[in-house]
């Protein structure tokens, strides 16, 4: 990792105008996670301070910045803390990127790096860059829900239009609960378990056979901001199943997807429009029961600020199944009934106002699953103290009806968390 780091440096130096010119910043931030449920699977005798915590760690992150007009440089990356989870202290490379311009329609972004797209509200369809669910789910700040990736990024500019290439020389898959933090449902014994027994997943290598490539298109008409995307690789998550030495295994199979997006001001009202294709390359008539059947993802969205510094968003989010015939046809005859719909439906809502000049933010957001009959809140406060300090305090609660649903599998995990962050 050092010699990563400075052989990056050394890039950096190289393509800089002047590294005299160096912006410093960073924050301190402390976490602290307590579940709120009672969790056998967990607590196990295990003890209330090893398992109570979903999180509680000390973190710091350094940020450096800077360049001239046609070049930048960034880095990022954060000094953690855990004792209640590794019980080492450990470097998290953030970002760490070179920014070139070599001409005015033509910019180059190379290294390690955060990217996201797409017009959804914690909601993703054409957006396939890695997600962290674990930060997620246990009272990280926001920017954490996304994972890094090493990229190639090439923006191309004419008349208005915008062609965005992104290319990464090997596969990220999303960083899912593994029963550490959080207890999961194992698909193979059909039981909610903890670490030990949780479900082994196969990893692919980490070459060129299994890079990723992302492309998006975008520009304006009339106002309103539209964009279309292309992606080629594996889905974002372990769907498929695969036996590895006479156990079964779950990997990320091999993925396209091609999706439209629409955004723009309807009256009084932000409205937004996405649809994707996910395309399962290797089972492309849903017959192999082993692999995830390809889907349409659907989204609308709509955003109106109510006055008084209340803003109010919903979100409809469908879910629809390519050869749902097949899919189901193991279950005839069997007194089973299948898993998932045919076309499945998530709503949302995010409240979100601010008071005392700003420095109070009252947010909430919700999921529910009218399919799954599952549901996902997270309410919080933040609280800017001083220009340098905030202070957040919230909650994440989970609750289903089945086990196998997207929220329903991390029931008894609920907790609420603080955080306080002093910047620099």
């Amino acid at each position: 990792m050092t010699r990563w780091i400075l052989s990056l440096l050394l890039v950096l130096g190289a393509y800089t105008s002047s590294l005299a010119d160096t912006y410093i910043s960073g924050f301190v931030e402390a976490t602290q996670a307590l579940r709120i449920q009672s969790n056998s699977v967990l607590d196990g005798g295990l003890g209330f301070q090893e398992r109570g915590y979903p999180r509680s760690d000390l973190r710091a992150q350094l940020k450096l910045s800077g360049g001239g007009d046609r070049d930048e440089y960034f880095l990022r990356m954060d000094f953690v803390s855990d004792p209640t989870h590794t019980g080492e202290n450990s470097v998290d490379l953030r970002e760490a990127f070179v920014k070139l311009h070599p001409h005015s329609w033509l910019d180059l972004k190379i290294g390690r790096q955060i990217a996201t797209w797409g017009t959804g509200d914690l909601l993703f369809a054409n957006d396939l860059f890695a997600k962290d669910w674990v930060a997620f789910f246990t009272g990280m700040d926001l920017g954490y829900l996304k994972r890094p990736q090493d990229l190639l990024r090439i923006g191309l500019y004419a008349g208005g239009t915008t062609l965005e290439i992104a290319a990464s020389p090997h596969y990220t898959m999303d960083h899912l609960p593994n029963g550490e933090r959080l207890s999961i449902y194992n698909p193979f014994s059909a039981q909610t378990v903890n670490a030990q027994g949780a479900a082994p997943v196969q990893a692919l290598p980490k070459d060129l056979k299994h890079a990723e490539l992302f492309a998006r298109v975008s520009g304006y008409m009339g106002g309103h901001e539209w964009a279309l995307y292309g992606y080629r690789g594996f889905f974002p998550q372990p769907q498929g199943v695969i036996i590895v030495d006479s156990v079964p295994h779950l990997f990320a199979p091999r993925m396209s997807s091609l999706g439209a997006s629409l955004r723009g001001s309807v009256g009084s009202y932000l409205v937004n429009l996405e649809s994707a294709l996910y395309y399962s390359e290797d089972d492309s008539d849903g017959r192999d029961a082993t692999l995830p059947n390809s889907a349409v993802k659907l989204l609308a969205g709509v955003e109106r600020n109510l006055g008084n510094e209340l803003t109010a968003s919903a979100q409809w989010f469908g879910d629809l199944m390519m050869h749902y015939d097949e899919y189901t046809a193991p279950f005839l005859n069997s007194g089973i009934d299948p898993l998932a719909d045919e076309l499945r439906h998530t709503v949302t809502l995010r409240l979100s106002k601010f008071l005392r000049y700003q420095t109070v933010r009252l947010n909430f957001f919700g999921y529910w699953g009218i399919s799954d009959h599952d549901t996902y809140l997270r309410p919080s406060v933040d609280y800017d103290f001083t220009d340098a300090m905030k202070i957040t305090l919230g909650a994440n609660w989970l609750d289903g009806d089945q086990p196998h649903t997207m929220f329903g599998q991390f029931q008894n995990n609920s907790n609420v968390y603080g955080r306080i962050r002093y910047s620099f």
